[in-house]
């Protein structure tokens, strides 16, 4: 009986150190355990040269974005949307970052999306639909990175975190665009609505922010998101801090442009 007992536990014992152990991403800047991102570039082979150049154009705008701004320590690729996708689904540890515009009767919107091989979202950063220069660039890929960082600890990375960054607005001036700006919404009524620093500046200005992640500043960032034929897209608001990709708060705004409103909404969600 005590032979029996013996060899059972010797059984046992080598069970548990013959088989594989299984595994999980401990690595808090990179929870999902990737090592290669393939940005998707635009196909170059049109006929029409207008459509080439323009090709050429986001791709070197991608390509100088990335060697800039994606900071994770990936190795970085660059491929067209079928060969970025077939390489992922035989490289394991690789995720595919695609820039997508979409257009239909309800408005427009641009997204940076971060996916698997088989094409599964892992997440989304809100980007304007009708351009992409280098600050959205560089605003996506800073974001994107900072959404990716948190997987692990947010069940819903694409939601704001304003409890845990509302303080950022009593620390840093806020950057607002002069092009956001109306007569409906004048810098006075900018400045009497939004308790906090806060400086108008020119588009160039704000996107020099963004470009040198400027850490004295947070800047509003206008997105976009579907509308329909009659009002177009809705601007999609966000108060971003560039030295890190941070996100501090942001929400759906009017069509007819920044307002009081969209101020308040901030300073209720970001107070605790």
């Amino acid at each position: 009986m005590k032979c029996s007992i013996k060899l059972l536990l010797l059984l046992v014992l080598a069970l548990v150190f013959t088989f594989p152990k299984i595994t999980f991403a401990t690595n808090p800047t990179n929870p999902i355990d990737a090592n290669t991102i393939v940005f998707v570039l635009a196909w170059e082979g049109f006929k029409n040269p207008k459509r080439v150049a323009a090709a050429k154009q986001k791709n070197e705008r991608i390509k100088k974005a990335a060697s800039k701004f994606w900071e994770e320590g990936m190795d970085c690729k660059f491929m067209i949307e079928k060969e970025a996708y077939k390489y992922a689904r035989k490289n394991k540890g690789t995720i595919v970052g695609e820039f997508v515009t979409k257009l239909s009767t309800q408005g427009g919107e641009g997204t940076f999306d971060i996916r698997e091989g088989n094409t599964k979202k892992i997440l989304s950063v809100r980007l304007p639909f009708n351009k992409l220069d280098h600050a959205d660039l560089a605003y996506a890929m800073m974001h994107g990175q900072f959404m990716l960082r948190n997987l692990n600890t947010f069940k819903k990375p694409t939601k704001e975190l304003p409890q845990k960054y509302g303080h950022l607005l009593k620390q840093k001036t806020l950057l607002v665009s002069e092009e956001n700006l109306s007569k409906r919404f004048t810098a006075d009524d900018l400045a009497k609505a939004y308790p906090h620093k806060v400086k108008v500046v020119s588009f160039e200005e704000l996107n020099e922010a963004i470009l040198t992640k400027d850490d004295r500043y947070l800047v509003l960032y206008e997105a976009s998101e579907g509308g329909n034929v009659t009002t177009g897209t809705y601007p999609y608001w966000n108060i971003y801090q560039p030295s890190d990709g941070v996100v501090v708060a942001r929400h759906a705004g009017n069509v007819k442009g920044l307002s009081e409103v969209d101020i308040n909404l901030f300073i209720k969600r970001t107070s605790k």
